[in-house]
């Protein structure tokens, strides 16, 4: 059997034994939707999430950790399917509650800040996303230690808005700080260090430095 086929088996047993909001149901659900989001299987990731997103939410509350991590992965999912308005409406929910229940510069709530500003890019809502990418930049730099993993993903996020409006000189230092810091604290072979590497490289063959993709790339 498949992967997702014995995690949905086992899923469906912990629902009956120990109840849907149990906080192993819950991370079970939550495995099972990201595998079939790893495996680009959005149909059968959307009423994973959308079931477990209606229960946490009716049981436990919108003001619950689990409610908003389940309603990010709900929107995250619904991005993916193309579903971009209702993806944007559950991130700013989610993100006004954040905002009250944990506080403006939390790091859940900055990454919230950062993943709706990613959407509005996507959008082309360009200047809507800026302003929110610059603020969640900011906070995070102000807060956050240097060579954290949030600060780099809002400085890529915030880089590629700015390569999508030609603003290449202001994506450039974003991408090179991001690589820099997280080559430091995490090293070159971590997951996100090769993302950011990778994202540098692209940015700078869409340019047509070519050469000096070629140096990071090598």
């Amino acid at each position: 059997p498949e992967a997702g086929d014995l995690l949905a088996d086992a899923l469906e047993r912990a629902t009956r034994v120990l109840g849907p909001v149990h906080e192993q149901t819950l991370t079970m659900a939550r495995g099972l939707g990201v595998l079939y989001l790893s495996m680009g299987d959005t149909d059968r990731a959307h009423p994973v999430f959308e079931e477990t997103y209606t229960r946490v939410r009716a049981t436990l509350g919108v003001s619950n950790p689990a409610t908003l991590l389940t309603m990010q992965d709900l929107a995250r999912t619904l991005r993916a399917k193309g579903e971009r308005d209702r993806a944007l409406a559950l991130l700013t929910e989610a993100l006004e509650i954040s905002q009250t229940v944990r506080g403006e510069t939390h790091p859940g709530t900055l990454m919230t800040l950062g993943a709706l500003g990613s959407l509005l890019n996507e959008m082309g809502d360009y200047a809507r996303a800026e302003q929110k990418l610059e603020e969640a930049v900011a906070a995070a730099r102000s807060t956050l230690p240097e060579g954290h993993s949030v600060v780099a993903r809002l400085e890529i996020d915030l880089a590629n808005g700015y390569d999508a409006q030609g603003k290449h000189d202001l994506a450039e230092p974003l991408l090179l700080d991001a690589v820099t810091n997280l080559r430091s604290q995490q090293g070159n072979t971590h997951p996100l260090t090769r993302q950011a590497i990778g994202r540098l490289v692209s940015h700078y063959r869409a340019r047509g430095m070519r050469e000096t993709a070629d140096l990071w790339e090598a």
